[in-house]
């Protein structure tokens, strides 16, 4: 080998390991593989309604961070309904089951417009893929709710 190829593969070899070290970005290879690794995939926010109870497949597309602050809120709301009707019992907490079920079917009425016209307005087609799965979740929520209204 050549006296000049041994200096430029030692001067490789040192440019390779000093692009490591200093990364352009500041963040680490383990940071940029991580970077994803929170977010939860689609597929469990289209079948979460199936799986669980309503109220648990609330608070799984709530954690997914996916909506807007007010849709949350309303979701939550609609939880905290479906909560305080699975509570009452008796033949007067039939006619309060029924009103609080109403008024979660009609919260959660909202909140599938908000998240349709969200999904509608955005750029992004993996965040409009999610939130077209959301929407199918909450559709299946409120498929539920009115099975149960319809049994009382």
């Amino acid at each position: 080998m050549k006296p000049w190829a041994i200096v430029v593969a030692i001067a490789a070899g040192l440019g390779i390991v000093a692009l490591l070290i200093f990364d352009s970005d500041e963040r680490g290879f383990s940071d940029r593989a991580n970077a994803e690794s929170s977010t939860r995939p689609g597929v469990q926010l289209a079948a979460v309604a199936g799986i669980a109870n309503p109220e648990d497949a609330i608070v799984v597309i709530v954690d997914s961070e996916l909506l807007a602050d007010e849709i949350e809120a309303q979701l939550e709301e609609v939880r905290e309904q479906l909560a305080t009707a699975r509570e009452q019992a008796g033949e007067q907490a039939q006619e309060q089951t029924r009103e609080r079920l109403e008024q979660a079917n009609n919260t959660l009425d909202d909140a599938l417009e908000r998240v349709e016209d969200e999904a509608e307005d955005t750029d992004n087609l993996a965040r409009q893929s999610r939130l077209e799965q959301v929407h199918a979740a909450l559709t299946s929520i409120q498929d539920q709710i009115e099975v149960w209204l319809e049994q009382l």
